[in-house]
């Protein structure tokens, strides 16, 4: 079977997650690092606001409409 290769890639600028890929988004979860959600945001954008969420490490997933998933860590600096 072929190897699935994401082309998705995150960067954090100012208080915005910018997301580029391929793939319409369905949802994008904000998590810490032990697991707690931290926000959730639906729809199909390239930015979402996270200016109001803490500094510090979290986990990104990022579900697509045709059902696949992705996850990163981030880290927020300001």
């Amino acid at each position: 079977s072929p190897i699935y290769i994401s082309k998705t890639r995150t960067s954090l600028e100012g208080g915005n997650l910018n997301i580029r890929g391929e793939l319409p988004i369905r949802t994008v979860t904000l998590h810490s690092m032990n697991g707690s959600l931290i926000t959730q945001y639906k729809g199909n954008h390239k930015t979402y606001d996270i200016s109001a969420i803490e500094k510090g490490l979290y986990i990104v997933t990022i579900k697509f409409t045709n059902g696949k998933e992705e996850s990163m860590k981030i880290q927020k600096k300001n």
